[in-house]
């Protein structure tokens, strides 16, 4: 290991980011939630969640039981009501630290490197939406870059 990659490796360990040391992303079809705003007001919202695998294996194994996964996010996202801020944004990392036991349970912690939870929709090309990602509910980011190809 060179002393670049040892330093890049201990800043990510330092700042918390394990991006750097993933080699792959799972993203996910949208999920609703719950929400209630500082007026009261409530209502439906689309998350995207995202998931940092250590390969491409690991997110090929995720996206086989696809399924399986979105229906333990569903059971989990539905038992919550989330409070939005005076901007209409929800607190994400809060939602990730809380969904991740969920997806280390069905998909094991040692393919779990980071979970990323957005209130911005996924970016999957046409292609790649067409074809696993509807079928599965997932798609690995090095999927969705063969689709786009195609």
């Amino acid at each position: 290991m060179t002393i670049a990659r040892l330093f890049v490796l201990c800043l990510a360990i330092a700042f918390g980011s394990t991006q750097a040391l993933a080699a792959s992303r799972v993203q996910f079809q949208v999920f609703y939630v719950s929400f209630i705003d500082t007026a009261g007001k409530q209502g439906q919202l689309p998350i995207s969640i995202a998931l940092d695998v250590p390969s491409q294996q690991s997110a090929n194994a995720i996206c086989s039981i696809g399924p399986r996964v979105r229906d333990a996010l569903v059971v989990s996202l539905r038992k919550e009501t989330y409070r939005l801020d005076r901007n209409g944004r929800m607190d994400t990392a809060a939602i990730a630290q809380k969904i991740r036991p969920v997806i280390e349970k069905v998909v094991g912690t040692e393919n779990v490197l980071d979970v990323a939870v957005s209130m911005d929709p996924p970016k999957v090309s046409a292609a790649a939406a067409s074809g696993a990602f509807a079928r599965l509910g997932c798609i690995g980011a090095n999927d969705q870059a063969s689709a786009a190809k195609k």
